[in-house]
């Protein structure tokens, strides 16, 4: 992913940067769809995932191939007669995205708590590493992103029921998964950064270990595993663009599982 708004530079001078904290985000600006997910006001937390995860592969810019991969739910509807699940200035929301993002500022330092500690003695915020906002999005509509190139639908099982939208927050927020900084391609010549296959990747292993979505796909003619997916950049209609082993960020409190069989081929060079 490329830094927002600032296109062509990497500057990070101290006068422009803005000191975040992974456990206190921003608040959720109200009425708006999208915001911190660790800030989800108690009325969007408590709405009820229809039973399924989808796993989407984003065009990025121009579509040359990469992705920026998410996590999208639908939600149990609220309104019977509408099929919505929220309303906000009276649009209508049907479904959720979840994912790891780089936030609309400009430039980002990690307070001096003990996360933030090892990155601020060393490390340069905009040049060495981006912290990551752990992101809720509402969406408009209930099918496959209109910019995804591939999507993977993963169930839950039947035990599986009435699970939240906070509950599902809840899973990576325990674990201390969102405490996650993107890091540099190195030799780009525009900084890029890479690590939303990583987040998403060892999120997706987290619920299947607690048992809360399959291991393999929906499709009963050809089901599939999320590790043979994710270790390729996709081009629209799916079509795999090419092999690219997923490229880790860094998280900072959670030990990364990568020679799980479920997603060690994945990392594999």
């Amino acid at each position: 992913m490329r830094s927002p708004n600032t296109p062509n530079s990497t500057d990070s001078s101290s006068d422009r940067a803005t000191t975040i904290s992974f456990d206190r985000p921003s608040l959720w600006t109200p009425d708006t769809p999208v915001g911190p997910a660790l800030a989800l006001p108690a009325l969007y937390s408590a709405l009820k995932l229809s039973g399924s995860l989808f796993v989407e592969f984003l065009r990025v810019g121009d579509g040359d191939g990469k992705n920026h991969v998410v996590f999208s739910a639908p939600l149990k509807p609220t309104s019977e007669l509408e099929g919505w699940a929220l309303e906000i200035k009276n649009l209508s929301y049907f479904a959720v995205r979840i994912s790891m993002e780089l936030p609309e500022v400009p430039f980002l330092v990690l307070d001096d708590s003990e996360d933030g500690a090892f990155y601020n003695e060393d490390k340069e915020a905009g040049i060495d590493y981006y912290p990551g906002e752990f992101t809720v999005k509402f969406l408009p509509y209930n099918a496959a992103s209109l910019s995804s190139c591939r999507t993977l639908r993963f169930d839950f099982p039947k035990t599986v029921t009435n699970l939240t939208l906070g509950a599902l927050i809840d899973v990576a927020k325990d674990a201390s998964l969102h405490k996650f900084v993107f890091l540099p391609y190195p030799g780009a010549e525009v900084t890029l950064w890479k690590g939303c296959r990583d987040f998403i990747l060892q999120y997706w292993l987290l619920l299947v270990k607690k048992g809360i979505i399959f291991e393999l796909t929906t499709d009963v003619n050809n089901p599939e595993h999320l590790t043979d997916c994710i270790a390729f950049f996709y081009k629209e209609g799916g079509v795999k663009d090419r092999r690219q082993v997923v490229d880790k960020g860094d998280f900072i409190r959670f030990n990364r599982d990568d020679e799980d069989p479920r997603v060690r081929a994945a990392y594999a060079k």
